[in-house]
């Protein structure tokens, strides 16, 4: 198990809040557990995707994200 504390400062040593971040893939299951841990947090995301479906899913989850529909597999 991880402990949440040490993740949290290892993402604020890493990450800029000041930044946009790209996640590939911000659907599927890593993607998505980025997705809901950092948007909450402030950090400001893109998120690119190949099912229209589920970036349905994630723009009314997180509004303020934003997100493309990339090439179909």
């Amino acid at each position: 198990m991880v402990n949440k504390k040490s993740t949290d400062t290892i993402y604020n040593m890493i990450l800029d809040k000041n930044k946009k971040y790209l996640i590939t893939g911000g659907t599927g299951f890593l993607g998505k557990e980025l997705v809901n841990y950092l948007v909450p947090k402030g950090y400001k995301i893109r998120v690119l995707c190949r099912d229209e479906a589920k970036l349905v899913y994630l723009k009314e989850e997180y509004p303020q994200c934003s997100s493309r529909l990339g090439p179909q597999g």
